[in-house]
Formats: structure tokens, sequence, C-alpha cells
């Protein structure tokens, strides 16, 4: 067996299967999502706040009808993000039981999921950063920076073997 293989097929099935669940989540708990959203880009939190965020307050955005359309997109394009993992999950799962071997474009496909997903990380990173997120919201800054590091890590791992 092939264990260069069976470790490419264990990466991406498992943040593949860890995606699409977090994907489910967005979908089946779209309040709370909707609500976490509103929360950032209203920046009331920091508005309420006399000492902190004073020279950025003018990015909050007015309105509660922005949220569910900014949740809707991010939502959408995961969608595609997760398909295109599972489908190379699928085919990694079927190169390891008949024994197959990546090429070329298998790869180029994982790789280009895998940047699907960096960059909505790092759009996450960036949105978050324009609203003031670790002001008042940290803990969710220090997660998008993990997923950062998570998903260069899958890249490095992708392309050396």
């Amino acid at each position: 067996m092939n264990i260069d293989l069976l470790i490419l097929c264990t990466v991406i099935c498992g943040y593949g299967l860890w995606f699409s669940l977090a994907v489910l989540n967005n979908i089946t708990d779209f309040q709370t999502n909707r609500f976490l959203i509103a929360r950032m880009i209203s920046m009331q939190e920091i508005l309420d706040d006399p000492n902190l965020g004073n020279g950025i307050q003018w990015r909050a955005l007015k309105g509660q009808h922005w949220s569910p359309i900014i949740l809707t997109g991010v939502i959408f394009y995961q969608l595609l993000a997760a398909s295109k993992l599972a489908i190379a999950g699928v085919t990694l799962i079927s190169l390891v039981i008949t024994g197959g071997a990546t090429t070329t474009e298998l790869l180029f496909d994982i790789n280009i999921a895998l940047l699907m997903m960096l960059a909505l990380w790092f759009g996450f990173l960036t949105g978050g950063l324009w609203f003031g997120y670790w002001i008042k919201m940290p803990q969710v800054q220090i997660v998008h920076i993990m997923l950062v590091l998570v998903t260069l890590i899958c890249l490095v791992l992708v392309n050396m073997l």
C-alpha cells in the first residue's frame, strides 16, 4: 500500500469532512451565525465603548439586512469548496482501494480546493480586521488564524507527497 497516498487521503478526507460539518452548521444554525456576523459588522460593542476603536467606528454597517446576505454568500462559497474537497476525497479513497496513483490533475484540484479555503480564511481575517473584531471578539480572530495555519500545513503536505 502507498503510504503517501494514504496520508493524502486521510488529510483531505478528514479536512473535507470537518469543513462539510462546518458548512452544515452554518446552514442548520443560520440564526446564530447571522447574529455573530451582525454583531461584528455593526461594531455595536465598539461603538458602546468610549475608549476602544474610536478611529475605526466609521466602518460600522448599519441595518440588519447585511448579515443574512453576507452569510448566504459565505455558505455558497463554502459549498463550492466543500464540493471540491469531497470530489477529491472520493477520488483518493478509490485510489487507495484500487492501488492507483495520484495524477497531476487530481493534485491540481486538491490545491484549488485548499486555496479556496485559504482565501475564505483570509477573507474572514480581513473582514474581521476591517470591523475591528480583535477588540471585542479576539477568540474569533484566533480561530481564523488557526484555520489559515491548518490550511497552509495541508497545502505544504499535499505538495510534498
